[in-house]
């Protein structure tokens, strides 16, 4: 049922939306993994990798991966400080992040 329900989502819209429970998945194994350690994984994957085959590259690609890896996880950090700091100044900010959560979460239970 679940299976004909998500294909039908997809036959409909054309293009396959989250469910809510994909969604929460993706949320729980982001706080088992800690922030830095999904963030090192997505930045893996934007790169075409996964640690299994940046461990067989050879130590000089593996240093440049991991130069790349550190430059992009404080460029992200820095970017969340500087969201955290304008939705503290901002509140208008943190009611549009929520809206968006919000809206979100709608779309994928539809």
């Amino acid at each position: 049922l679940a299976k004909a329900a998500s294909e039908e989502e997809v036959t409909r819209s054309g293009k396959s939306h989250p469910t809510t429970e994909q969604l929460l998945e993706k949320l729980r194994d982001y706080i088992e993994k800690g922030s830095i350690a999904a963030m090192r994984e997505k930045i893996l994957e934007s790169m075409g990798l996964i640690e299994d085959e940046l461990k067989t590259l050879p130590p000089d690609k593996q240093d440049a991966v991991e130069t790349e890896i550190a430059r992009r996880i404080k460029e992200m950090l820095l970017k969340q400080q500087e969201a955290k700091n304008t939705s503290q100044t901002n509140p208008q900010t943190a009611t549009r992040a929520a809206a968006f959560w919000a809206e979100s979460a709608s779309a994928a239970t539809q």
